[in-house]
């Protein structure tokens, strides 16, 4: 920023000031680099106790605040707990994308989904189940010759859940609990028919 205006204050910017400020920054976006002007000094932040105060700083500045649902799709995650609340709900699986990850080999997969109730939800998931399903359905579907993959497919039962027990130290599954250290009770949840 130009030694003219460091240390001014947004507030006390002329139109001249904002113009000049306008055309360093479209000078440094044609770099690698993106600067811009705050409108707020490092005093009023520093002043900034909590939310109030920060909501009344922007009302100051004649910044009207947005809800950032105001720009999104009306979707919302399915916490990773979460899964055992779609068991039994009818839903459509609008898209999905596979994703690398720390899951396994196969990353993980990322559903859009829309509950016979309406709800718009965002599963992921990147176990044998669920994620695996996709795969198949993806790899049969590409193999057919299918543009569209990855879209359209239909839960009518929801999700169902396959409990087990999995040992933590030897990678044994078993249906049944074992005695001895490292058993955990597990599950995966598949898509329903």
């Amino acid at each position: 920023m130009s030694t003219t205006l460091k240390g001014k204050k947004s507030a006390d910017m002329t139109e001249a000031d904002i113009e000049q400020a306008k055309a360093e920054l479209d000078a440094s976006m044609r770099g690698d680099q993106v600067a811009r002007v705050s409108l707020f000094s490092k005093d009023e932040l520093a002043e900034i106790g909590g939310f109030e105060d920060a909501m009344r700083l922007l009302a100051s500045k004649g910044v009207a605040v947005e809800s950032v649902a105001d720009y999104g799709t009306g979707f919302r995650l399915v916490p990773d707990r979460d899964n055992g609340n779609l068991v039994g709900i009818p839903f459509a699986l609008l898209d999905w994308q596979f994703n690398p990850g720390a899951f396994g080999p196969r990353g993980f997969v990322s559903v859009q989904i829309v509950t016979k109730g309406g709800d718009k939800l965002i599963l992921n998931d990147g176990s044998t189940g669920i994620c695996q399903q996709l795969h198949d359905v993806t790899d049969k579907r590409t193999a057919a010759g299918e543009s569209n993959a990855q879209y359209g497919l239909y839960a009518p039962k929801g999700l169902v859940h396959s409990g087990y027990f999995y040992n933590e130290k030897s990678g044994e599954i078993s249906k049944t609990p074992r005695e001895g250290d490292g058993w955990i009770k597990a599950g995966t949840f598949y898509l329903s028919e």
